[in-house]
């Protein structure tokens, strides 16, 4: 299932003309980004908005997929295959994902649009907290939970993470049944029909 719609495809859904879209793109009536090669894109969960706005049907083939959508962030393989497994068992149908870095991480949110993001906050390169700083100043991540982990947790890096915008903070080694409670516990009212997550 697409995640992003070009101005063309959006139009076609709308029944309205290509100049429509595009004029409701740069009144901001309607979120916008742009792909590297300067296309102008459209988030799924936006043109939903949208086609709710005008009153029309949503098509079968753009209604959002209902299992839940997790990311996870972290620069050694072992801790994401230990994450991986141990939700995996808890909750079978969830999709996760996975990236191994704060640039990695930024290019996965605007691919997969997931629900949770479990993040490794001392990373190389961009560190998870300025990743967090950067993802709490963007508008269509508002919904987005984030479950920071750390295997040098102190008070002080705790209290950073979450100044800058996590919803949780736990230790490496991960207690992995916290973790999934935390998961469950934020994507029940997401998703109330999805599967019963009690």
């Amino acid at each position: 299932m697409k995640e992003a719609y070009s101005t063309r495809e959006v139009a076609k859904l709308c029944h309205v003309s290509s100049n429509s879209v595009w004029r409701w793109c740069e009144e901001k009536r309607v979120a916008h980004f742009y792909t590297a090669g300067g296309r102008r894109r459209i988030l799924r969960g936006e043109v939903l908005l949208l086609l709710k706005r005008l009153k029309l049907e949503v098509p079968p083939e753009i209604m959002p997929d209902r299992r839940v959508r997790v990311l996870v962030v972290d620069d050694e393989s072992k801790i994401r295959s230990l994450i991986r497994r141990a939700i995996a068992r808890a909750e079978p149908d969830w999709i996760i994902d996975e990236a191994v870095d704060g640039f990695d991480a930024g290019v996965k949110l605007s691919s997969s649009n997931p629900d949770v993001m479990i993040m490794d906050v001392l990373m190389p390169g961009v560190d998870g907290i300025e990743v967090c700083r950067r993802i709490r100043r963007d508008e269509r991540c508002g919904s987005l939970r984030i479950l920071a982990i750390s295997g040098l947790p102190g008070p002080g890096l705790s209290a950073e993470a979450r100044e800058a915008g996590v919803d949780a903070f736990l230790a490496k080694p991960l207690d992995s049944k916290e973790m999934v409670r935390l998961l469950r516990l934020w994507t029940k009212a997401a998703y109330p029909r999805a599967r019963a997550l009690g």
